[in-house]
């Protein structure tokens, strides 16, 4: 039984409550500050509640809706990103669970992973299948670094008190810096990274450039002054050269954190079959990764010999299924382009202004999956609804054995003396 002197006298040093196992609730939660906190000093409390956590969760929720306009066209594309996440910083260990999927409908395509990093090395299973990479940097052990820089960093709008999910917290609307906004968005960029969720390089530089807009609220738990929730919008304008043509792409990302279980015991094991993982080399997305850098070389190399850069034979949109790539093209070599004669060689009569067309598709390693002229291979090479008149747009249609999602596939097409490549990852 309790002696009540003894509780009285630790209520006044600031524990909350007294649970049967008193050790255990002060070595997890603290010690409760009796001082007031106000919009003065809640950014200097918050960092000393971060001085003696080894624990916590975390579940992020990323949505991100792209708009382009390519040629006249509005074209969009949303991605969402669903991440569990536990993170045992004493230990050097972190688990993540995530789903990522990418547009809408039936071109939407999502990935599932499994994720361990246990010390400087990372275990992903992708596609039912466990790889394992040795991390060159040091790797990110405490995402709450991203989330208490930004806080510091941003002037407080609004400060109240108010519940969330039955807890007591401040809420807080901030006016970030764009550095610190763009720093924290590169660090979780660089988390997706490592996590195989992100293959684009970080500048931050264009980061602070590209952002327009941003709100970003904080939740802050009245009872350790610790984040549980944070809320960040932004909006981005971004311009990036193709063909010599300059696109506008516009995305809308908000983003979603919710922190709990601070200083909980966590016990992350890698799973049995992990153990056996192959090297991160051979899974799809690190080929995919070095197969891309190699690819826009050559790209490069053709678009200089041959001049594709606003050429006149362009690829302007490939979509695929389980078997079959669906490529747009845009015809302005002044020649129609028109089914193969039946000799399956690729012929072009300048007189009458005709051509067929040829269409090469090389996987990641460099092996040539089709090499077809177009009408001449029965159903594996077709156009989708007739043959492109000049300065026309017009699909075709390769089909193949297996398409593997994550694989960065080489798309050539040639005709009229004109040819084009271009890469592409499938879904």
């Amino acid at each position: 039984m309790y002696n009540i002197n003894a509780v009285i006298k630790l209520k006044k040093m600031g524990i909350v409550g007294v649970v049967i196992f008193i050790f255990v609730f002060v070595a997890m939660c603290g010690e409760k500050t009796t001082e007031e906190i106000t919009e003065a000093n809640i950014k200097e409390k918050v960092v000393e509640a971060y001085e003696n956590v080894d624990t916590y969760k975390m579940k992020t929720e990323m949505v991100m809706n792209m708009t382009g306009e390519i040629e006249g066209e509005e074209k969009t594309m949303k991605m969402t990103i669903m991440m569990d996440s536990v993170y045992d910083i004493k230990n050097e260990k972190q688990k993540h669970s995530s789903q990522m999927s990418m547009g809408e409908g039936a071109m939407s395509y999502t990935l599932e992973q499994e994720m361990y990093l246990v010390e400087n090395t990372l275990y992903i299973k992708m596609l039912d299948k466990w790889y394992k990479k040795v991390l060159e940097d040091p790797p990110i052990l405490d995402q709450t670094e991203a989330l208490r820089e930004m806080f510091n960093a941003s002037e407080i709008l609004e400060m109240k008190e108010e519940n969330l999910d039955g807890e007591d917290v401040y809420y807080m609307s901030l006016d970030p810096t764009l550095s610190e906004l763009a720093g924290s968005f590169a660090k979780t960029q660089a988390l997706y990274g490592e996590l195989g969720l992100s293959q684009s390089e970080i500048d931050l530089e264009e980061i602070e450039e590209a952002i327009e807009d941003c709100e970003v609220y904080y939740w802050v738990s009245k009872k350790d002054l610790r984040i549980v929730k944070v809320l960040t919008k932004i909006d981005m304008s971004l311009e990036e050269i193709l063909l010599e043509e300059e696109i506008k792409v516009t995305e809308h990302m908000e983003t979603t954190e919710t922190l709990t279980d601070y200083n909980e015991p966590m016990s992350i094991e890698l799973p049995e079959e992990a153990k056996y993982a192959e090297e991160w080399d051979k899974s799809p997305f690190a080929s995919s990764q070095k197969e891309r850098e190699e690819m826009e070389k050559e790209i490069k190399r053709i678009e200089e010999e041959i001049g594709s850069i606003g050429g006149k034979l362009r690829i302007i949109n490939i979509a695929n299924d389980n078997d079959t790539f669906y490529i747009t093209i845009k015809n302005a070599t002044e020649y129609m382009l028109v089914n193969d004669d039946g000799n399956e060689e690729l012929d072009m009569d300048s007189n009458s202004k005709v051509s067929e067309l040829q269409v090469t598709i090389k996987d990641n390693s460099g092996n040539i999956i089709a090499d077809y002229i177009i009408g001449g291979n029965g159903e594996f090479a077709i156009f989708t609804d007739e043959p492109v008149t000049s300065n026309e747009e017009g699909q075709i249609e390769i089909t193949v054995s297996e398409i593997d999602p994550g694989i960065t596939y080489s798309i050539n097409i040639k005709a009229a003396d004109e040819e084009t490549t271009e890469k592409y990852t499938a879904i």
